[in-house]
């Protein structure tokens, strides 16, 4: 890290900017950027001052839940405050397109825009690099050939043998097919021939001449872009390098994402350029499997893209529980105890009562639990354990047996009662047991009162709540006992991407 860069960091350090930028990271991703920046800030460096092109390709692996999009989005915002600019690429969501050199020209664009909009040495060599990237992604050959053959069939190539292919499946019926083929294209076959064979003797020569424009442009492209970072460096207008952010690879079309690949590879192979990939390795190597093989070595092929890959420490369960539950409307839900840790600590040590489970799985009842709060529509709000355990339950057993599903867990509480001054502890799977159970009949649960314990109080507390809002004090069953068709429902809202 040289002493201008040391400087910017520094800056955005003292002035909070870092604290700002990372105050909602739960994961610990704060320290995964810093490496990252300053350990590709010192290769490309190491490279420059050995002669080679300054510059390198990161893969930051991590399974899915890693916090992969939202360590994207803040090392975006971190780069940008140490004065680097950053172009940001959803393949996801650019995967339409026939050629992701547009996608990633257009995010290049975006962050190049206030520098090209005046005469100048970038101004030019962009508007070279535009070029060059026309002529690199351009198919005007084949589209040609296409052209031609349907402007005198009046089909398409593809749907002309269509019919003709289905009525070849049968011998019986091989002279309909024969009769189709030779109906369609008839006339329009001679006609079509003489172009196509002048086309095919006019493509062989602009197919020599298209790869010469196209190598030629791929040189133009890297040396346009080499000069763009210098010219920036050299003017204090922005740090190199230049940082390309790639994220959803591993969710777009698998020809889209080796395409990408191999555009970032084989053009931006230029000085001062870095990207960072972020990818479930796995499920690309299963991508790239789909368009080569299943016996295809798609570990082997993806090394080829990357120069390393930095893998994430597995996140903390707890922290990662505490980053989903964010989502929920903490409002229609209840702890109930007296001077108790906050509802998304509650929760969380209750995925800690219920390890080991994979985060999958925690994510998952999350899903359940905030889909649940989000239908439940009585005043009454939800007992945030009663929420848990069954959410929990049914995910992993598919009914709501919650008290064969609690065996093997144990999960207490220290609390004070308001009404004492001795602290005491609660057993909150027993006690939300007793609340289930009680909470079939309001009139006898509140009257019958059960106990001056911590637990009885809770209970009599939460289910007198509804029972004195309820007209002349009604019975029936609580609320809480539609609990379980509402999580079953719940259940069925699914995440695409899980």
């Amino acid at each position: 890290m040289n002493d201008e860069t040391r400087s910017a960091t520094a800056a955005a350090q003292n002035n909070g900017t870092y604290h700002d930028i990372w105050k909602d990271d739960l994961l610990g991703r704060r320290d995964d950027a810093r490496f990252i920046t300053d350990f590709i800030r010192g290769q490309i460096e190491l490279r420059r001052k050995s002669g080679r092109v300054a510059s390198y390709v990161l893969n930051v692996d991590s399974p899915w839940g890693g916090g992969k999009s939202f360590f994207l989005s803040r090392l975006a915002e971190q780069l940008r405050a140490e004065g680097h600019l950053v172009a940001e690429v959803n393949a996801w969501r650019d995967d339409h397109s026939d050629d992701p050199l547009i996608a990633l020209m257009s995010a290049i664009e975006k962050v190049l825009k206030p520098y090209v909009q005046k005469p100048g040495r970038i101004a030019t060599a962009w508007k070279q690099a535009k070029t060059n990237g026309v002529r690199i992604a351009g198919k005007a050959v084949v589209a040609a050939a296409k052209t031609a053959f349907k402007r005198y069939v009046g089909e398409n190539l593809e749907d002309l043998f269509a019919p003709a292919e289905e009525a070849k499946q049968a011998d019986e019926q091989k002279p309909v097919a024969d009769k189709v083929i030779n109906d369609v294209i008839g006339d329009a076959l001679e006609e079509a021939t003489k172009e196509i064979s002048s086309l095919t003797d006019r493509a062989a020569d602009a197919l020599i001449a298209k790869f010469d424009t196209t190598s030629n442009s791929i040189v133009g492209f890297k040396a346009n872009l080499s000069e763009i970072t210098q010219v920036l460096a050299k003017g204090d207008k922005a740090r190199t390098p230049l940082f390309v952010l790639v994220d959803e690879l591993d969710r777009c079309r698998p020809t889209y994402a080796i395409s990408l690949l191999e555009r970032a590879k084989h053009l931006f192979e230029a000085d001062g350029v870095a990207f960072v990939f972020a990818t479930d390795a796995g499920q690309l190597q299963h991508a790239v499997r789909g368009v080569y093989g299943g016996e295809f070595d798609g570990r082997g092929y993806l090394t080829r893209f990357f120069d390393r890959r930095y893998v994430f420490a597995q996140p903390d369960v707890f922290e990662f529980a505490a980053s989903r539950l964010s989502g929920m409307d903490f409002r229609k839900v209840l702890v109930g105890f007296d001077d108790i840790e906050p509802l998304d600590m509650f929760l969380v040590n209750g995925f800690r009562a219920l390890q080991p489970m994979p985060l999958r799985a925690v994510e998952q009842i999350i899903d359940i639990m905030v889909a649940t709060v989000s239908a439940w529509t009585p005043k009454l709000p939800l007992d945030a354990a009663s929420l848990l355990l069954m959410s929990a339950c049914y995910h992993q057993r598919q009914d709501f047996n919650l008290e064969t599903f609690v065996q093997p867990y144990k999960w207490q509480l220290t609390v004070r009662s308001r009404y004492q001054e001795r602290e005491g502890k609660v057993d909150i799977i027993s006690t939300t047991l007793a609340l289930l159970e009680r909470a079939a009949n309001l009139r006898n649960a509140v009257t019958q009162g059960g106990g001056d314990s911590l637990s009885h109080r809770h209970i009599g507390s939460y289910l007198g709540q509804e029972f004195n809002a309820r007209p002349k004090h009604q019975s029936g069953p609580s609320a809480l006992l539609s609990l379980p068709t509402l999580i079953q429902s719940a259940g069925r809202v699914q995440n695409d991407d899980i």
